[in-house]
């Protein structure tokens, strides 16, 4: 049964690298991460990458391409999904297959080109230390699954159609845009706007601005590293945990730089790990709910 299902996976992943889609997302996610590479020329970047030491390459990496990973997981399972219900019912295994194909071919492509990168960087900064890549990589495929999964059920209940685009369109904005949804409802609850960078802060403003995708990535990210619990990039926690003398500090969602040692529990860095699970969770169900028992053939 598992040689079946692993036959199965490879077969699908085989097949879907051969969809000019997914080779055009494959193409433009290495292109991306290679065009946006750190660099680390300026004072600043230096003198962060002293504080981290070379680990800083890796966040800095991965988590500038975490939103584009939301992105194209979200919107090449979307079309992938909605092109197998035009054929015809689609069986749970289809979905899962096809969710977990388009999630390895994500992940080894930010693999390969972030290796390549490591490499190039490590005769001038060294390389990073080995021990937490493989919870990285865990992480990072959870996270991409869980991209993949979101854009997967949106596809079995939406369609190709203009209502069904239109709806793919709000899941996919609220997806990407998550912070700003939750400041707007915020303003509308307390009739006030809120304060994002002093106090008084109020913990469940931090709360909701990492739930979002991929914030919930760069939390889970910064404390497999310990650079601090907060939903921004590393290099900008960094940055405000240790401020050069001439930049102006914000807490940048700094669970502990803002609630010092009364940091309230579901600010707690794995609560994060269990929201995560929580998108992923909700959107398998979907896709078990809407998936047939039939057996059918992909086209």
């Amino acid at each position: 049964m598992a040689s079946y299902y692993m036959n199965r996976l490879l077969n699908t992943i085989s097949r879907e690298m051969r969809m000019p889609s997914v080779l055009l997302c494959v193409l433009s996610l290495g292109a991306y991460v290679l065009l946006s590479r750190p660099t680390y020329a300026d004072r600043s970047a230096r003198r962060l990458l002293s504080i981290v030491g070379p680990d800083l390459i890796v966040l800095d990496i991965i988590q500038t391409v975490d939103p584009i990973l939301l992105v194209g997981g979200f919107l090449i399972a979307w079309w992938r999904v909605t092109a197998i219900k035009q054929n015809g019912n689609m069986s749970r295994a289809e979905l899962f297959t096809t969710v977990g194909a388009l999630s390895l071919i994500l992940l080894g492509t930010v693999g390969l080109v972030t290796l390549f990168l490591i490499v190039a960087y490590a005769p001038e900064h060294g390389l990073p230390r080995g021990m937490p890549l493989p919870i990285l990589t865990a992480v990072t495929f959870g996270y991409i699954t869980t991209c993949v999964s979101v854009g997967a059920a949106t596809g079995v209940v939406t369609s190709r159609s203009v209502l069904g685009r239109i709806g793919a369109f709000v899941v996919f904005i609220g997806s990407l845009f998550f912070q700003i949804f939750v400041n707007l409802f915020y303003t509308l609850l307390r009739n006030q706007r809120p304060n994002l960078f002093q106090q008084p802060a109020d913990p469940l403003l931090f709360f909701f601005h990492r739930v979002g995708l991929f914030q919930l990535y760069n939390v889970l990210t910064n404390w497999i590293y310990d650079i601090g619990n907060s939903s921004s990039p590393a290099r900008i926690t960094v940055r405000q945990l240790q401020p050069a003398a001439d930049r102006l500090v914000t807490n940048a969602f700094i669970a502990e730089h803002t609630f010092g040692t009364d940091v309230p529990w579901f600010l707690s860095a794995w609560v994060s790990a269990v929201v995560l699970a929580l998108w992923l969770g909700v959107s398998l169900a979907v896709l078990s709910v809407y998936g047939s028992n039939e057996q059918t053939d992909q086209t």
